[in-house]
């Protein structure tokens, strides 16, 4: 008889982390792709004399949507949290971090905190509850280690 699997905190800390990545990424990046945000982002760049400007609103606007989605329901989520921690890292290092940190000033201070919490999702993995972990486990199982005969 196996034992039911129990919810461990490890494994919804990652989870929480990843909702509210995926939620606040999913918002932005729907208005950047499908409300004309990109143009707003592409603006920025041309300011700051940024190579493309166009493209980099494009791409991030599609990195925050795809990336949020994908990091909500756990599929490849080191791979979009290194996406989304470089579009926000780019995000201060061209507009907010000349404002200080006080994001009522349009500070630094939010995209800092979505860099770090991305962060912690490239660090620390997607953890239990993640499409990536049960496609894992599936591989683990249809696959399992042959015995060594030596053994």
């Amino acid at each position: 008889m196996t034992r039911p699997q129990t919810i461990r905190n490890v494994d919804l800390v990652p989870l929480f982390v990843r909702i509210t990545l995926a939620v606040i990424f999913i918002y932005h990046g729907y208005g950047k792709v499908f409300q004309g945000g990109h143009e707003g982002i592409a603006q920025l760049m041309a300011a700051k004399a940024a190579p493309l400007p166009g493209l980099l609103g494009w791409l991030a606007g599609l990195t925050e949507l795809a990336g949020g989605l994908l990091i909500g329901i756990g599929l490849l989520s080191r791979l979009w949290a290194l996406g989304l921690g470089a579009v926000m890292a780019v995000a201060i290092l061209t507009v907010h971090g000349s404002n200080g940190f006080d994001i009522r000033n349009q500070g630094y201070e939010y995209c800092l905190t979505l860099l770090l919490l991305a962060l912690a999702i490239l660090l620390g993995g997607p953890g239990g509850f993640s499409l990536d972990t049960l496609i894992k486990s599936r591989r683990r199982t249809s696959h399992p280690r042959k015995s060594n005969p030596l053994e």
